[in-house]
């Protein structure tokens, strides 16, 4: 059964309220693109990956809990 913070509807959800890199980068992997794809299609250097995709993970979950 979902929870309370499940069925808000209070906003757009987290991904739509990030920046244009975050959401694209999250939702690319989400898609199953690998880190040199999502670079490649960003315009970013490979070795920026990781951190980008920490950083973009940790802004939507403190948009998930702070709405």
């Amino acid at each position: 059964m979902p929870n309370d913070s499940e069925n808000r509807t209070d906003g757009p959800p987290a991904l739509l309220r990030l920046p244009i890199v975050y959401a694209l980068a999250l939702a690319l992997r989400d898609a199953g693109m690998s880190e040199a794809d999502i670079a490649a299609r960003l315009g970013q250097p490979v070795h920026a990956m990781p951190a980008l995709l920490r950083i973009a993970e940790a802004k939507q979950n403190a948009l998930r809990r702070n709405p």
